[in-house]
């Protein structure tokens, strides 16, 4: 992979938090790791990036067929990527 591209070891911070890499991008493989519930039926997740400090949060999200979430609010920025 190019030198600025690094292959993600799942490495994590002191609050246990995916640490951003120091220069560059970071390849995270959704099929080695596992997909955790969020305690709504039908939605399962995978923290891709997170920066509890900024208040930054990435997440690739799968969501059932004809699934809803109800209204609800979150105390930090959030992308999500939904499948």
């Amino acid at each position: 992979m190019d030198s600025m591209i690094k292959e993600s070891t799942g490495a994590v911070d002191l609050t246990g938090k995916l640490s951003p890499p120091e220069a560059g991008s970071v390849v995270r493989r959704a099929t080695t790791t596992a997909w955790e519930q969020d305690g709504t039926s039908g939605f399962s997740y995978q923290n891709l990036f997170e920066d509890s400090r900024a208040g930054l949060k990435t997440v690739l999200m799968k969501v059932e067929a004809d699934e809803m979430a109800p209204p609800h609010a979150h105390d930090e920025l959030e992308q999500i990527l939904v499948l």
